[in-house]
């Protein structure tokens, strides 16, 4: 977005240094430089759309639990954690700056991930005033096994 702001800012004062220019030089700069930004403007979004979100950022979601799908250690800098929630269909990549519960949470998913387990991260967004407040992960539960048929005796069954 701040490339956007200095393109308008751009824009302006060549706008304002081109008054004295005569129109068809000034129709092709200002032609070129619109196309620039028009162009540009798709590359700068979906650059901004693959990098991962500091979750500090987020204020329009705010799921009560989302599944991890998976996770990547900046060590000591940051956490990096593919989320999926709700009804949502995509999942999002967010970002945890690295702090004591963010490293106990990455060692959680690590284990996690050594034991083929999928994990669900509480209140992902949650906004609070205490420092190192923990993060609440927790597995999956595994889902019912098939009731078993009770198994058919192998001798014959007499009436009395």
């Amino acid at each position: 977005m701040l490339y956007i702001a200095g393109y308008v800012v751009l824009l302006s004062i060549l706008i304002y240094g081109l008054l004295g220019i005569s129109g068809t030089i000034k129709k092709t700069i200002l032609t070129l430089l619109f196309i620039s930004v028009a162009f540009s403007g798709p590359i700068i979004y979906y650059d901004a759309m693959s990098r991962a979100k500091d979750v500090k950022y987020e204020f329009f979601e705010n799921p009560k639990e989302a599944a991890v799908l998976g996770h990547y250690t900046i060590p000591n800098k940051a956490l990096l954690v593919l989320l999926l929630w709700g009804n949502n269909t995509e999942p999002r990549l967010y970002k945890y700056n690295w702090s004591k519960e963010v490293q106990k949470l990455a060692e959680e998913l690590q284990e996690a991930q050594r034991n083929k387990q999928q994990m669900i991260l509480e209140l992902p967004f949650e906004r609070s005033y205490e420092k190192d407040k923990p993060l609440r992960l927790h597995p999956i539960p595994q889902l019912k096994m098939p009731d078993k048929e009770a198994p058919q005796p192998k001798g014959k069954e007499y009436n009395l």
